[in-house]
């Protein structure tokens, strides 16, 4: 099989939008940098991952921040660093993603920089197309596509992985139900040049969550290209029980308004979707009883989407087992009215934002620039 240095030294002569040489070595050099806290379910499965991937990984370093885990996460990260000595622990009091992301690409020293999530898998050409693509294209970024997992064997399991790949579930983003590659707006986790890091600074920690959206606007805003290759493939294990996907679909749903005024261009009116399906059909219902026809545009609104979601539900139930019948159709409307008004409520805490009832820390301070070492960690 091709190693992956001599696949980016082929890669690096092919067309791109910019030489893909161009502020990198050839081959580049790689880190990648994993935040954790509390994944002793997954933080095994992750790593073995990574050491199983299709190229010289001792030649890539590896860094795990920590966010305080209270659970096995730590031991076993460093069962992983005692069998191999480029995987480093790093430790992150502020616990968050953010923060866990800065504290990682401040202690690294590859040229790109690979972000991955604890709750994955990845194929065992993950790094590899990673660092292909990045050189062949030029991109600041790149990413591939998120096959979603069932996080446990059981019914409610299954019902939220093949919601995620539905468009009617979470939209039609090429990394959820696939793609042409070429330039998107977003990608998951992803392959970012340190350069481009260092010129749109830091990730901004006060976003607990749609930090990523934030770092691609600017990424876009500074003239940066994000790339998505469907042969990039990270396995992800969703939340196995409905409290924790209801639970984490709140708080993404709440922190894309507060998105909204820290980098307004970062935000997409897909956002507001199942905003506007709430006020549609709560707000009629409500308006109804002071002007009756309100209540036609409810009932029609949430007929429409019923419908919409039983044939949504037959369609993945006749791929997935019949059995989903029995969680799908009323899945569809329930996560759609809870997302909307997590953005409800996260309207209102950006309007409390917004009139200065809520005090925001200083910006992040900009990537700096780090010089490789002497030893390479090349791929």
């Amino acid at each position: 099989m091709q190693s992956q240095s001599e696949a980016t030294r082929g890669a690096a002569s092919a067309p791109g939008r910019r030489s893909g040489g161009a502020g990198l070595s050839n081959p580049p050099t790689v880190s990648i940098v994993i935040p954790v806290r509390n994944e002793e379910r997954f933080i095994g499965r992750c790593l073995e991952s990574v050491f199983a991937q299709d190229c010289d990984m001792s030649a890539v370093e590896v860094v795990v921040v920590d966010g305080r885990s209270a659970d096995r996460s730590r031991e076993i990260v460093k069962g992983f660093a005692a069998r191999h000595p480029n995987l480093k622990l790093v430790d992150n009091p502020r616990r968050h993603v953010p923060a866990a992301m800065n504290l990682g690409i401040q202690s690294c020293t590859g040229e790109l920089i690979i972000r991955l999530d604890a709750h994955g898998e990845y194929a065992r050409d993950y790094v590899r197309r990673c660092v292909e693509t990045a050189v062949r294209t030029g991109a600041e970024l790149v990413g591939g596509i998120l096959i979603v997992q069932p996080g446990a064997d059981t019914l409610m399991a299954r019902t939220i992985q093949v919601f995620q790949g539905h468009r009617l579930g979470m939209g039609g983003a090429s990394h959820r139900v696939g793609g042409h590659e070429g330039p998107a707006d977003t990608v998951p986790f992803g392959c970012f040049r340190r350069d481009a890091l260092a010129q749109v600074g830091l990730f901004d920690e006060r976003l607990i969550r749609s930090q990523d959206n934030e770092m691609v606007a600017r990424i876009q805003a500074a003239g940066g290209q994000v790339w998505f290759n469907p042969q990039i493939i990270n396995y992800y294990y969703a939340r196995p029980t409905l409290r924790g996907w209801l639970g984490m679909l709140y708080i993404n749903g709440s922190w894309h308004t507060y998105l909204m005024r820290i980098l307004p261009s970062a935000f997409r009116l897909r956002y507001l979707v199942p905003l506007a399906f709430v006020l549609i059909v709560c707000g009629g219902a409500l308006a109804g009883l002071v002007w009756p026809p309100a209540w036609w545009a409810a009932a029609a609104t949430l007929g429409s989407h019923l419908v919409l979601s039983l044939l949504a539900s037959v369609q993945l139930a006749s791929r997935h087992g019949w059995d989903l019948m029995l969680t799908l159709p009323w899945f569809f409307p329930l996560c759609h009215l809870w997302y909307g008004a997590a953005t409800f409520m996260g309207m209102f805490r950006y309007c409390l934002v917004a009139v200065g009832q809520r005090p925001e820390p200083s910006r992040p301070e900009r990537a700096v620039w780090t010089p490789p070492e002497s030893k390479s960690h090349s791929a």
